[in-house]
């Protein structure tokens, strides 16, 4: 596979002497077993754990290895499903609105929220989410981090948002919120002319970039050594000391948590189940295979059989004559010795298995294009997702968490590094997050609802307007709507008084005619 020529490739450059054992304080053997899982897990998400095979003489080989893996189309269906149907625009797939209570807020939490959609586009907010959605699939949990960076000098707020591996990263979390971290590690490889940047002077062509994160102090390492950045002066400053923020700008994001700090991701439980439909798929595929290729026997033969052309292209068996010594002989014939060895129930088990993995992951038949043959209503259809909507749901709880904090950070840190608009006042606000539909809705029999609803006042005009998904700016879109009531109250008020002055000028004008002596 060309993921894993690439990480071959990677792997074969020249890694420095270096080993992150030599940092003081590295939870080392934390970071082993979690490699190791997740290398695992990359293995079963790419299929390369199918290809294995045993090694010991006495143990079983794949006689007909299928290489089925319904992990993959699994994870993103996931994934996608997890973010729903969003708008093509340039915000996040998670929509940050900032809540306020009177007038006095209103302002600050729109420039907040457009402060914070701003540093999401700028840093490709849609595809780092999407992407740390299918992390989150594969590794159980997914990380964004915030980093100052007043060094990039193209950015209109300096923040960069990055998408953290969890391969390599290492959270400790508060003992009494899992959420905020109390530690955390970052370590990673990069090449040396990215480790120039940072003050390497060696010639390895790997080194190690290790960062050490506390809500008071942070350090960056390149090969062990403190990193340094120099400022357009050409002043050097070494990335270490305060971190001027006051809290550890990671968050780490479960797939699905189940009381470890760390998720479990979407398919650890199904690796048996994928197996044995590998297995059973294989028994069926040779069992039809040597059904379709049966033996041919002959008797009463006298010699062997020789094979001649009657025509161009159209060969013969002859099978020769008979002995004739007694006039009894039977005649020579060639039959095909046919066992069945293909049947119903073999076929019936590996569907079974393969519903049972539709099952345990959560992807119901309709999620594949399947409505069992015949038609269904919309309803009817989105029930049939259940499975897969439900446990989306409890993902998207555990994202709505994450990115709360995380969205907070951002107004913290702007907040603190003077970003227009952005004001301690900005941070006491409280976010919540605006997911879209989880599956496709008929757009007809929502505006239908909505007008009714609006008709027999059962939904404040806001309300209605907010869940088109569509309008950007609510209370906005509902001023232009007044405007434009009361500029046809206007219109029709000036009609009625303009056609009642010509309904009284006709009156008149007939009735002058009608008098005695009009005509004279």
């Amino acid at each position: 596979m060309v993921v894993a020529s690439i990480t071959d490739a990677w792997e074969k450059l020249t890694l420095s002497s270096f080993s992150l054992q030599d940092v003081d304080g590295f939870p080392y053997t934390v970071y082993e077993e979690q490699l190791a899982k997740y290398e695992e897990a990359e293995r079963w998400f790419t299929g390369q754990a199918l290809n294995d095979q045993p090694e010991s003489p006495g143990d079983q080989v794949d006689i007909y290895p299928m290489r089925i893996n319904p992990i993959i189309g699994t994870v993103l269906k996931h994934a996608y499903i997890l973010f729903g149907e969003t708008q093509d625009d340039g915000r996040p797939l998670v929509v940050p609105k900032l809540v306020y209570v009177d007038d006095n807020e209103k302002e600050v939490a729109e420039k907040a929220e457009e402060r914070l959609n701003f540093l999401w586009w700028e840093n490709n907010g849609r595809s780092l989410m999407m992407e740390n959605g299918i992390c989150s699939q594969i590794y159980g949990g997914s990380i964004f981090k915030a980093t100052y960076s007043p060094w990039e000098l193209d950015r209109g707020i300096p923040i960069r948002i990055e998408r953290i591996n969890p391969k390599n990263f290492i959270g400790i979390p508060d003992s009494s919120d899992q959420y905020r971290l109390s530690e955390s590690w970052i370590v990673r490889k990069i090449h040396r002319n990215e480790a120039r940047r940072w003050g390497y002077k060696g010639d390895d062509e790997i080194v190690w970039k290790v960062e050490h994160w506390k809500p008071d102090t942070y350090q960056i390492l390149i090969d062990g050594k403190v990193a340094v950045f120099a400022d357009k002066a050409g002043e050097e400053h070494r990335l270490e000391g305060e971190n001027r923020f006051g809290f550890v700008q990671q968050v780490y994001i479960p797939h699905i948590r189940t009381g470890d700090f760390y998720g479990m991701n979407a398919f650890d439980h199904l690796k048996g189940l994928v197996r044995e439909l590998n297995l059973r798929f294989g028994d069926f595929g040779d069992a039809v295979n040597d059904d379709a290729h049966s033996y041919v026997a002959y008797r009463n033969v006298q010699g062997t059989p020789s094979v001649k052309s009657i025509a161009e292209g159209l060969p013969a068996i002859d099978l020769g004559s008979t002995s004739n010594i007694s006039g009894n002989e039977p005649d020579p014939d060639m039959f095909e010795i046919r066992k069945q060895r293909a049947s119903q129930s073999m076929e019936s088990l590996v569907q079974d298995i393969y519903n049972q993995y539709r099952r345990d992951s959560f992807v119901p038949a309709v999620a594949e294009g399947e409505d069992e043959g015949s038609q269904r209503s919309g309803l009817t259809l989105a029930i049939r997702f259940w499975p897969l909507t439900s446990h989306v749901s409890q993902e998207r709880i555990f994202w709505s968490t994450g990115l709360d904090l995380f969205n907070h950070n951002l107004l913290k840190m702007m907040a603190e590094i003077g970003t227009d608009g952005i004001t301690k006042a900005s941070t006491q606000l409280r976010i919540k997050h605006k997911w879209a539909p989880l599956l496709p809705r008929d757009r007809e029999v929502d505006v239908q609802e909505w007008v009714q609803r609006a008709s027999a006042n059962l939904g404040a005009i806001d309300t209605l307007l907010e869940l088109t998904g569509d309008i950007e700016n609510v209370e906005e879109e509902k001023e232009k709507i007044l405007d434009w009531i009361t500029e046809v109250k206007k219109i029709e008020q000036e009609f009625a008084v303009q056609q009642q002055g010509f309904g009284n000028n006709g009156s008149q004008s007939s009735q002058a005619s009608s008098a005695p002596g009009a005509s004279q």
